[in-house]
C-alpha cells in the first residue's frame, strides 16, 4: 500500500468509523498518528481501520498499538 499523508490517514480513519455518529474528531486521529508515527500509523492502518469499524474505542487501539 502507498503511504498515506497525514491529513489522508486523519481523512480514512474517521472515515473507518463505525456507524454515522463518528465519536472521534480529526484531532483524536492526529493525536493517535503523533504518538505512533506517520510510518508505523501508515503500516497499521488497515488493522486500525478495521477495529474502528467494530466499534473499538480510539484510546483502546492507541493504548495497545503505543505500548
Amino acid at each position: 500500500m502507498p503511504q498515506l499523508r497525514l491529513e489522508e490517514l486523519v481523512s480514512y480513519f474517521v472515515l473507518a468509523q463505525a456507524g454515522d455518529a463518528k465519536p472521534y474528531t480529526d484531532r483524536d486521529f492526529v493525536r493517535l498518528i503523533d504518538e505512533l508515527g506517520l510510518e508505523r500509523a501508515n503500516a497499521l492502518r488497515s488493522d486500525i481501520a478495521t477495529q474502528l469499524a467494530q466499534g473499538r474505542p480510539a484510546r483502546t487501539i492507541e493504548a495497545e498499538l503505543v505500548a
